[in-house]
C-alpha cells in the first residue's frame, strides 16, 4: 500500500485545544478530514487525469481514498499532532510514484495481435493471438509522481486552514 501521510506537531495549539469544549476539537477533525478529502480529489482530478499519468483503466483513480481515522499522538501524556492518510492499496501506485530502475521478471502470457495466426500441425488453431515467453528485462522507469506533487500543491492551503 502506498500511503502519504501528513503530522502536524502543534505542540501547545492542540494542548490547549485540547482543553477546549467538545465541539472545538470536532471542528478541528473536521477541518483535517476536510483537507484530506481536497488532497484526494486534488490527486484524483488534476493528476491522474493527465497532468503526471494518463488515464487507462481508471483504477488507479478509483484507488485513491482518503481514510479518515481521527489518530491522536501523544507524547509526554499530551496531544501533539493529529493525522488522516490519502492513499492507494494499487500495487503498481509506488512504481509510478517513485520510478523504478532494475531488472523486472515478467510472467509468460498470451496476447492479441492484429495479424498472426497460431498453427497446429498446419491448421490454424487461433487467429489474431501470440504467445510470449516468461523473460527478464532491464527497466528505467523515471516514475511520474502524483502524490507528492499534489501534496505540495496543497501544504499552504492546508497550514492555513
Amino acid at each position: 500500500m502506498l500511503r502519504i501521510k501528513v503530522t502536524s506537531d502543534m505542540g501547545k495549539g492542540i494542548d490547549r485545544l485540547s482543553r477546549m469544549p467538545e465541539d472545538i476539537s470536532r471542528g478541528l477533525i473536521s477541518a483535517v478530514r476536510g483537507e484530506a478529502i481536497r488532497l484526494q480529489a486534488h490527486i484524483v482530478r488534476d493528476y491522474l487525469s493527465g497532468q503526471a499519468l494518463h488515464r487507462r483503466s481508471g483504477r488507479l483513480s478509483r484507488s485513491i481514498k482518503a481514510n479518515l481515522n481521527e489518530e491522536f499522538f501523544y507524547e509526554g501524556g499530551r496531544v501533539v499532532g493529529m493525522s488522516t492518510t490519502v492513499g492507494t492499496n494499487v500495487e503498481y501506485a509506488a512504481y509510478h510514484e517513485f520510478g523504478f530502475h532494475g531488472t523486472e521478471n515478467v510472467r509468460a502470457y498470451v496476447r492479441r495481435v492484429k495479424s498472426r495466426n497460431v498453427k497446429a500441425r498446419g491448421k490454424i488453431i487461433a487467429e489474431g493471438i501470440a504467445h510470449v515467453r516468461a523473460h527478464t528485462r532491464k527497466v528505467n522507469y523515471p516514475g511520474h509522481p502524483f502524490m507528492r506533487p499534489a501534496l505540495e500543491d496543497l501544504k499552504p492551503i492546508m497550514r492555513e486552514n
